[in-house]
């Protein structure tokens, strides 16, 4: 009768013990499982926002766009960025009622450049609508009843003067008031002379347009390094650009402005449309023409 009262104690002390075992044993395995199932906390670096006017195309292109403000506009090179594609769009010269100004050179090219170098942007302005408003960058004024040059666009380096500019589209001569006013570019990167025998002449690649004849009347006054010339009597202002178009002047009705020339070493020359508008676009990264990019383009 004892053997058999010790064997149930020692029955009922294991059964107690295999619970104790499984209930805390299991547990244990438990919170090792969970705590298993939980990923480690990796911090993510955000991407680098892109400047204003900046947009990220497919891969790593980014364009920025700068539009007419009538001030200079920078933005600074940052890590990685080596050259740029820059297409550069001028000012038209004004238009004197249904006689037309000039249309506006568009040029386009790339710059070399190193991270931190900061770049000065001027957006030229269209020259005014018989006003004779001057275009904002160079445009040349027109005279009485005419209308101004256009403004010329550039790309500019070390301090931003006028000797830092590296790329530049030529502003449209301003219309006379009886006759057009010459193209930023005709062929090439040399401005169009303005219409009529009182049309001024367009900028060169090394001088600025001579400015109208006015026969016994003032003649309009000649352009000059990055100015278009002044319009006298009715005629138009000339075009801003690396050199100014020349002022039209009054002969048997009111000449013309000349177009101003354009710069762009080893880039392109066209005519804007009728309808562009001024602005300079800088694009880099891949199928940009500027290779890889690893880092975003800073804009200050």
């Amino acid at each position: 009768m004892l053997a058999l009262r010790q064997e149930t104690a020692l029955t009922t002390t294991l059964v107690r013990s295999r619970r104790r075992w499984y209930t805390t044993g299991m547990c244990s395995l438990a919170v090792v499982g969970a705590s298993g199932l939980l990923a480690p906390s990796v911090a993510v670096a955000a991407p680098a926002a892109l400047p204003a006017g900046c947009v990220q195309g497919a891969g790593t292109q980014v364009t920025c766009t700068f539009t007419f403000t009538g001030s200079a506009q920078s933005f600074t090179v940052p890590e990685g960025i080596t050259s740029l594609a820059v297409t550069a769009t001028g000012g038209r010269g004004g238009n004197s009622e249904d006689i037309l100004g000039g249309a506006a050179a568009v040029a386009t090219g790339q710059l070399t450049v190193a991270a931190g170098d900061a770049l000065y942007i001027q957006v030229g302005g269209n020259g005014g609508d018989g006003t004779g408003q001057a275009g904002y960058n160079g445009g040349g004024g027109g005279g009485t009843g005419a209308s101004g040059g256009g403004g010329a666009s550039d790309v500019r380096t070390g301090t931003g003067e006028l000797a830092d500019r590296q790329l530049v589209a030529a502003g449209g001569g301003g219309a006379g008031d009886t006759y057009i006013g010459g193209a930023g570019n005709l062929m090439g990167p040399d401005g169009q002379a303005g219409g009529g025998g009182g049309g001024g002449g367009g900028g060169t690649a090394d001088s600025g347009g001579v400015g109208g004849n006015g026969g016994t009347d003032p003649h309009g006054s000649p352009g000059e390094a990055g100015v278009g010339g002044a319009g006298a009597g009715t005629g138009g202002g000339g075009g801003g650009g690396w050199f100014g178009g020349g002022g039209g002047a009054e002969n048997y009705g009111g000449g013309g402005g000349g177009g101003g020339s354009s710069y762009a070493p080893g880039g392109t020359f066209s005519v804007a449309g009728v309808d562009a508008v001024s602005s300079v676009v800088i694009t880099y990264g891949a199928g940009s023409g500027t290779g890889s990019l690893g880092n975003l383009f800073g804009s200050s």
